[in-house]
């Protein structure tokens, strides 16, 4: 009888074993988790709210108006400061296919979530790879505040990728 429950125990083991790493294996969608953990911790700070950090997230650089966490399984970098909140891939930048992505999403997203935003064509962003700015008010006036999408360059240290949330200072 014993060897009868090893010998039934052993196969459905290994089932759950490799099923289980396949969860365990599956790839993330880094663009997508980025924009999750803007909506999740970024849109709020626009509504006044602030979202506590989790405690799974690794906190990596605290100054005195500004902390960084990482959220390990994207490698996507979350940025709290005084005046706004940013996700970014500076922890491994994306492949120019998720760059693309990310793009395109934190877009539709952007508009979705800030309707009162206009994308500010007057705001060029000079030698940029990329530069996206949503804003409401002129630039000048103490209500400005904005979503900006930007890259330095699209190879090297500087092309990580951006989505930051400006608030009006106070």
């Amino acid at each position: 009888m014993r060897r009868f429950l090893i010998a039934a125990v052993i196969p459905v083991g290994l089932i759950a074993g490799y099923f289980g790493m396949a969860n365990l294996n599956t790839p993330t969608d880094r663009p997508l988790a980025a924009l999750n953990l803007f909506k999740r911790f970024c849109v709020p700070l626009a509504q006044g709210r602030t979202i506590p950090i989790p405690p799974q997230f690794e906190d990596i650089s605290s100054l005195p108006n500004e902390t960084r966490w990482a959220e390990s399984k994207s490698a996507i970098e979350l940025t709290r400061h005084s005046n706004g909140c940013s996700v970014s891939d500076q922890l491994l930048h994306f492949t120019p296919t998720e760059r693309a992505a990310f793009q395109t999403k934190a877009a539709a997203m952007v508009q979705a979530a800030f309707p009162a935003l206009e994308l500010d064509v007057n705001h060029s962003g000079g030698s940029w790879d990329h530069f996206t700015s949503w804003a409401q008010y002129p630039k000048n006036d103490p209500r400005h505040w904005a979503v900006l999408l930007v890259r330095f360059s699209s190879v090297g240290d500087d092309a990580t990728t951006s989505l930051s949330l400006a608030l009006p200072r106070k």
